[in-house]
């Protein structure tokens, strides 16, 4: 990383917010509320509402992910234990 503040001694440390799916979908929906009606900001309210649509999507593919992981970790051992006996 040469040339890169982050690897000279003196540079500030940046702190790191990280936006989850949940996160993200309450500040839609904040937003949302913010900028009134559909009838006196159309632009606006159809761009947030779809970020609030679109991150609740994300949010249900992340528990989706999450419920399969699950099973996939419920199974392995039977699948270790078949693999061994053949």
């Amino acid at each position: 990383m040469a040339g890169s503040l982050a690897a000279l001694p003196f540079a500030p440390k940046r702190r790191v917010f990280r936006m989850n799916s949940k996160i993200a979908r309450a500040h839609f929906y904040g937003n949302l509320k913010l900028i009134g009606d559909r009838e006196t900001n159309p632009e606006k309210y159809n761009l947030y509402f779809g970020l609030a649509k679109l991150a609740e999507a994300v949010s249900d593919v992340d528990r989706r992910i999450q419920l399969l992981r699950q099973e996939v970790a419920l199974l392995q051992p039977h699948v270790e234990k078949s693999e061994q006996d053949t």
